[in-house]
């Protein structure tokens, strides 16, 4: 029995994640991709040419703050990256 595993992602960044998964040879498992968020748009321009190039709709440009999660697709894997320091609008800069 090949089991799939529907991967929801935040802060994808241009999917490096998803194309291990993707490319992931392991047996009697597959793992397809369910949605993924970023808060870049290029970023997400990114993502979808090198992942999902017929399924841009499951691609979300959005703030995370703004996304409802429950209205998303099931899944029964998740990934996040971490948002990245040097874009990152959390916090305010201190200026020295």
């Amino acid at each position: 029995m090949i089991e799939d595993f529907v991967l929801g992602e935040l802060f994808r960044g241009p999917g490096g994640l998803s194309l291990g998964a993707k490319g992931a040879n392991v047996k009697e498992t597959t793992i397809s991709h369910g949605w993924a968020s970023d808060y870049h748009r290029d970023t997400c321009n990114t993502f979808i040419k090198n992942i999902r190039p017929t399924e841009p709709d499951t691609v979300y440009h959005k703030d995370i703050s703004k996304l409802d999660i429950e209205s998303l697709s099931k899944i029964n894997a998740f990934a996040h990256g971490f948002p990245c320091n040097d874009f990152s609008l959390v916090g305010k800069p201190k200026r020295i």
